[in-house]
């Protein structure tokens, strides 16, 4: 049963931040398709070389039988490799892409902490290569109309003004 105000789930609703997410699955998508390649072209060189090269050198049906053992062995060998290569990618890449989106939401977690501590500094600053970097200039927009919200109600005494917000009145 659908909650009011809820949406409808539909492709608009999954993309909600579309350029970062579109950017995650094209790395994902690469490093699948990488990962198939490089098996593909093992699993080609194998299978010729052994048509090429071994099928022809055998005389009975159990030199035939015994050489696709070895073959297959090799095959199988030869996929666990490109498993664990394709899962070592995988972590290396996820590590390193979570981490240009982990340190600009504890950029901001901080920011935000500060904030509410009453610190002075709480602008978010960001690295070249992070991710969020919309998000970080409009959280520190939010914070610099605030700021200048808190220095007006302290100009003008008003007693309307909500200063018990404000993170300069009280330090």
């Amino acid at each position: 049963m659908k909650k009011q105000g809820q949406k409808n789930r539909n492709v608009k609703n999954i993309l909600i931040d579309k350029p970062f997410q579109l950017k995650v699955v094209m790395i994902t998508v690469s490093v699948v398709i990488l990962q198939a390649l490089v098996t593909t072209g093992y699993f080609v060189i194998t299978g010729t070389k052994f048509i090429n090269e071994t099928l022809p050198q055998l005389s009975t049906q159990l030199e035939i039988q015994e050489a696709l053992k070895i073959v297959y062995y090799q095959l199988l060998i030869a996929f666990t490799v490109a498993n664990i290569d394709c899962l070592i990618v995988g972590v290396v890449l996820s590590l390193y892409f979570s981490h240009k989106a982990a340190g600009p939401n504890y950029a901001i977690k901080r920011a935000i902490n500060n904030l509410i501590d009453g610190v002075e500094d709480h602008r978010i600053t960001l690295r070249k290569g992070d991710e969020f970097h919309d998000l970080a200039e409009r959280i520190n927009k939010m914070f610099d109309r605030m700021k200048k919200r808190c220095d007006e109600c302290g100009k003008d005494s008003d007693p309307n003004c909500p200063d018990s917000n404000c993170p300069s009145k009280d330090q």
